[in-house]
């Protein structure tokens, strides 16, 4: 099977910031790259990806400044809250479905109408 590019994500966690879901997973994608924009220990403190393993330990890889970590999409994961400073990290999920361009994070496997203008103007209307 063909992977293509679902979504290309920059997240930054400031102080308390990690995801909201305890047992979070990548729906409808099949790969998940984290790759780390910020270096533990100087740009900030806490914020370690981590996943619970079946016998209920957790595995906490060292993810470091440059470093990328490859998982499965379905597999849990999630980030402890950042103690200090920002943690920065691109993510990058893959899937089955054709390649997405589209302004968001796309569920749709075919085409999809939504733009980077159509998410600006939706906002402003929001704001009338």
């Amino acid at each position: 099977a063909k992977l293509n590019f679902r979504t290309v994500e920059y997240h930054e966690y400031g102080v308390e910031g990690r995801l909201s879901a305890e047992r979070h997973i990548d729906a409808g994608s099949l790969v998940t790259i984290d790759i780390m924009l910020a270096e533990p220990g100087v740009d900030y403190e806490g914020g370690q990806l981590y996943t619970p393993e079946a016998d209920g330990s957790e595995c906490v890889p060292e993810f470091r400044l440059g470093d990328m970590c490859l998982f499965v999409s379905h597999k849990y994961h999630n980030v402890k809250p950042v103690t200090s400073g920002r943690r920065r990290v691109l993510v990058v999920e893959l899937w089955e479905g054709v390649e997405k361009t589209c302004a968001h994070r796309c569920v749709t496997a075919g085409d999809c109408p939504y733009t980077l203008e159509r998410g600006h103007l939706a906002k402003c209307m929001e704001n009338l």
